[in-house]
């Protein structure tokens, strides 16, 4: 008896797996280019592009980053810190794009093998969510209150699971088809 992760014949509504793969693939990608502009709004917001900081003495925006000011990291400025940080928040939806591209032209061309980042992809972004989700039960368990991003993290996986559930099972079809056409040649 093999043991594996469960498959499912097709996606919501009835829909084959591979049209359940698009679905999940442009839906992906076109939230992953809504935050990637969100993030860039944000960091240039944050980072205070287009304003002069040396010159000005109040900052138009709470949250912005002063360029002189030295961190503990040496001769690291927070403002130099700052884009680091931005630059590596930025690429998380640009790595989910990517995969959703790949995602998307391997169930349109049928190779599983592009399947393949984004199932590697959507795996940390599943197991991301459990450990936030295990920190908001040691704040509950500790504090007693219960944060207001619980149920958003809560179904956040839910959905997660059932989309890599689509992903995984189109992608085992596709291999055993490989497999089985293999066999007939041989």
């Amino acid at each position: 008896m093999k043991m594996g992760l469960p498959t499912v014949k097709e996606s919501c509504c009835g829909c084959a797996l591979e049209t359940g793969t698009k679905i999940i693939g442009y839906v992906h990608l076109i939230l992953s280019c809504v935050l990637f502009l969100f993030v860039g709004t944000v960091a240039a917001t944050i980072l205070g592009e287009g304003t002069d900081v040396e010159t000005s003495t109040v900052s138009p925006v709470p949250t912005e980053l002063p360029k002189n000011e030295t961190m503990v990291f040496g001769k690291v400025t927070s403002h130099q810190f700052g884009l680091v940080v931005s630059a590596f928040i930025a690429l998380a939806p640009a790595v989910v794009g990517i995969s959703s591209l790949l995602l998307l032209i391997g169930a349109k061309k049928k190779m599983p093998y592009l399947l393949l980042p984004w199932l590697v992809g959507m795996t940390v972004l599943i197991l991301t969510y459990m450990g936030l989700l295990l920190i908001f039960l040691f704040i509950l368990c500790t504090d007693g209150s219960l944060d207001k991003h619980f149920i958003s993290v809560f179904t956040k996986i839910g959905v997660s699971c059932y989309c890599y559930l689509v992903v995984y099972s189109f992608y085992k079809e596709l291999r055993d088809d490989e497999e089985s056409q293999q066999s007939y040649v041989c």
